[in-house]
Parts: C-alpha cells; sequence; structure tokens
C-alpha cells in the first residue's frame, strides 16, 4: 500500500499557452483531461472465436475545458485572449507542482514540477458564464472549451530546472 505522502494531489497546477512561460493564466479548475484512440473491430474469417481491435488514424479532436473565477476587476486579466476563434497554434502545458520540504528543521517549503501535460494545437470553440442565480451565492465562473490535436505527457527533463514564481 502507497503511503499518502507519496500521491501526488491534483490541487496545485499551472497553465501555459504555448512554449511562453510569461502567457500563463491562472485556472481553478481543468476538466475532460484523457487521451484516447480509436480502433477497428475485426473479427477473423472461418473460426470467429476472437475479435482483434486494430488501432485507426484519429479521425476527431479531443476537448478540454478550462474554468475559472470572475474577478471583481478584471484590469490585469489578458481580456480577447480566451474568445472563441482563438488558435493556440504552439499548444498549451499544464504543469502539476508538488510542494516539497526543503529544510526539514523550519519547515521551508519549495513547489517542485512533478508532472506536465500538453498538447500541441487547438482552438478555443466555447466561452461559457455559469448561469445568474439571485437565489444561490455562488462564484460566478468563466468557463473555456478548448478543441485539440491529442493530449500527452511531457517528458519529465524539461522543467527540471523551472523556477515558480
Amino acid at each position: 500500500m502507497v503511503s499518502h505522502e507519496k500521491l501526488l494531489t491534483n490541487n496545485r497546477f499551472l497553465v501555459f499557452f504555448g512554449n511562453d512561460s510569461s502567457k500563463s493564466f491562472s485556472f481553478s479548475k481543468i476538466s475532460n483531461i484523457q487521451n484516447a484512440i480509436e480502433y477497428d473491430t475485426i473479427v477473423e474469417g472461418g473460426n470467429n472465436l476472437y475479435a482483434h481491435a486494430v488501432q485507426k488514424p484519429k479521425g476527431q479532436t479531443e476537448t478540454i475545458i478550462l474554468e475559472k473565477g470572475v474577478r471583481l476587476r478584471d484590469s490585469g486579466d489578458k481580456k480577447g485572449e480566451l474568445v472563441p476563434g482563438t488558435k493556440l497554434a504552439n499548444g498549451l502545458e499544464i504543469i502539476v507542482l508538488q510542494k516539497v520540504v526543503q529544510n526539514d528543521q523550519t519547515k521551508v517549503c519549495k513547489d517542485k514540477v512533478a508532472r506536465a501535460y500538453g498538447f500541441n494545437s487547438g482552438i478555443i470553440t466555447k466561452w461559457e458564464l455559469s448561469p445568474f442565480d439571485a437565489l444561490g451565492n455562488e462564484i460566478l465562473v468563466n468557463k473555456v472549451e478548448i478543441v485539440h490535436t491529442g493530449l500527452y505527457e511531457i517528458g519529465a527533463g524539461k522543467y527540471d530546472t523551472y523556477t515558480i514564481k
């Protein structure tokens, strides 16, 4: 059994658009994180005891959904960059962080890149706000849907020397 200290949490992450770490956005939730293949099922002639799955070329794109709370004042926000039709020619990267104790006596912690995922290109297809509800007391959420070429895990060495600001 694995102790809980060795498991990675899903609540500390960064999102970079393209290869530029200065072009980052803060999101509170990322969903539909997956990668799948398309396949055909082939049944042999004669004695049909077995069906074989054969991978076929990708015919459909995949979708990822990014969510963030709407701030009271969006003066520092990058307005107009997350609108439908915006192409992400250089893709997107999601960096998963892990808090690491640097000094056992002082319990000073530092963020370390634990995993990284990304896709090569995509396009923003949908922008949505959460519903307005006069009877509720929930945070207004901005939701962005991106259709992309396929998610993959980025090699561990790329972010070995990256410093979290």
